[in-house]
């Protein structure tokens, strides 16, 4: 009988425990709430809310308002949105998480040509990539096309035969590729560059 008791009590405690460990786990993820505002106290709405180092992410409501569960207590949240500056703050003893973005004016005045007009890149809706001429000055390399591989989201520079000075195959968005001519043989799939408005082949 003592030994029946005994089972039972170690059952009963080790039930016990387990349901104490519940509220620990549920401790290691914290959910954090906020709301991203600009420089005139309005609401922004659909801006990028991210725990750093990490994947894990959401975005603003109509109102600015966010809601996201953290990995660890003591997480950094970054805030990202096109033409404002991007912030972070840390949620470590915090459950609520305001931002004010101020506007990045750089980003905003930059202008996109798209082959039929000139816009302003905040009203561009397409995948633009861009990189300045001072990230390419000094880089030992043996072709222009060499200069892109890993600098720009998108595009990738390959050289499938490796021999030396053999022009690299650029593939933009994918493998995928729209035509845009035709050699003596084949579809011509390379991209189209241009300097100074001049076609550089």
């Amino acid at each position: 009988m003592n030994q029946t008791f005994t089972k039972t009590t170690t059952k009963v405690l080790f039930g016990i425990f387990f349901y104490l460990l519940i509220p620990w786990q549920a401790f290691a993820q914290t959910t954090t709430t906020g709301t991203v505002l600009d420089e005139g106290k309005k609401p922004v709405p659909g801006v990028t809310v991210m725990e750093k180092g990490t994947k894990n992410g959401t975005t603003t409501n109509s109102e600015g308002k966010f809601s996201l569960r953290l990995s660890k207590p003591n997480a950094i949240v970054e805030v990202k949105m096109l033409g404002f500056a991007s912030k972070e703050q840390s949620a470590e003893g915090k459950t609520t998480l305001n931002f004010t973005l101020q506007e990045d004016n750089q980003t905003l005045s930059e202008v996109v040509m798209v082959g039929y007009q000139t816009i302003s890149r905040k009203k561009s809706t397409a995948a633009i990539s861009s990189i300045s001429a001072k990230e390419l000055a000094n880089l030992p390399t043996s072709s222009f096309d060499q200069l892109l591989q890993g600098r720009l989201a998108g595009v990738n520079v390959q050289n499938f035969t490796g021999s030396p000075g053999a022009a690299p195959t650029v593939s933009v968005r994918g493998n995928t590729q729209i035509s845009r001519g035709y050699d003596a043989l084949n579809v011509v799939n390379s991209p189209l560059y241009i300097v100074d408005g001049v076609i550089v082949e």
